[in-house]
């Protein structure tokens, strides 16, 4: 197959797996934001999901080159929405984790940042 038809059959893969991500509400930001995050909860929840990509400190260097340094000055809301919706750079989306479970990521990442 050409290269072309590679990027075609990729990028018609990312269009469709971004239209079936269920877009978050406020309302369920806001549901999410009284749940109080446990790190060491996260910090399982992390190793599962984000270490590939963010390794173990959040240096980022894994399968991405995303570094977690940015996190800090972003509020938990915005993080919530970039875990459970991904972003626009290559973060994939994590819409199966529960809400709790997104809390607690948060509040792992915020612990490892500060170490």
């Amino acid at each position: 197959m050409h290269r072309t038809g590679i990027s075609a059959i990729l990028l018609s893969l990312a269009i469709w797996g971004c239209a079936t991500i269920p877009r978050v509400t406020d309302m369920e930001i806001q549901e999410a934001m009284k749940i109080t995050g446990d790190p060491a909860v996260g910090r399982v929840v992390y190793e599962k999901n984000c270490i590939y990509c963010h390794r173990e400190k959040g240096e980022g260097g894994g399968i991405a080159s995303g570094t977690l340094e940015k996190s800090m000055s972003k509020r938990d809301e915005d993080l919530y929405r970039s875990i459970k919706q991904g972003m626009e750079t290559w973060m994939p989306a994590f819409p199966k984790l529960s809400a709790k479970e997104t809390v607690d990521v948060i509040a792992y990442v915020r612990e490892l940042l500060r170490r």
